[in-house]
């Protein structure tokens, strides 16, 4: 998937210029100029176009997220779909196939090791509360929302190294809900069932 953003006509100004009188705009290919006449300096905007390539991908069964692995060992059965939508899009839904029709559904993503995460979980019928931890079995049952962290190994200097930020969220799908919980194999795996 490649997207391209072409620079476009201006159709908006901020609301402090709107109550100022006179002002002209003029848009070229790689240029914004809006002159504020009454003694205003005008103000120049670089523009250029600007491409988007798809940032998380399931490659050599690993889930990749902008060059980090966050999971290793996806099975065959996990799908990626890439978000679409109209403008920059960097996101992909994450799914899983079944030979059979369940009310309840587990399926494991991958592992998660050495990778710092937050999560929310359940822990009451009507409470959730936060819990941290790095591996697959800390994930808790009923978690609604996992943040991972992850760093580039790769560079020496680990202050100076990009850090990536990559959210989990459940959703509901047609009557079935989902959660993600961890098992003893650091595995992270998501939870769907319908309640029938």
């Amino acid at each position: 998937m490649l997207r391209t953003a072409p620079v476009q006509q201006l159709r908006w100004l901020p609301p402090s210029w709107k109550s100022r009188a006179h002002h002209s705009v003029q848009v070229s290919r790689s240029r914004l100029r809006i002159s504020l006449i009454r003694n205003y300096k005008p103000l120049v905007f670089r523009c250029s176009t600007m491409t988007v390539t798809p940032k998380i991908s399931i490659n050599d069964g690993n889930l990749v997220v902008h060059g980090k692995t966050v999971l290793t060992g996806v099975p065959d059965n996990i799908v990626l779909t890439p978000g679409s939508g109209v403008g920059l899009v960097a996101g992909a839904f994450i799914g899983a196939t079944a030979s059979d029709s369940k009310s309840l559904h587990v399926f494991p993503m991958g592992v998660l090791e050495d990778l710092r995460f937050m999560c929310c979980f359940r822990f009451k019928l009507w409470w959730m509360t936060q819990r941290m931890g790095t591996c697959g079995k800390d994930v808790p049952l009923e978690t609604q929302f996992m943040l991972v962290e992850s760093k580039d190994n790769t560079e020496g200097d680990q202050d100076d190294a990009p850090t990536i930020y990559t959210v989990f969220l459940p959703l509901l799908e047609g009557q079935f809900r989902s959660v993600l919980q961890g098992n003893d194999k650091n595995e992270i795996e998501i939870c769907l069932e319908s309640g029938e």
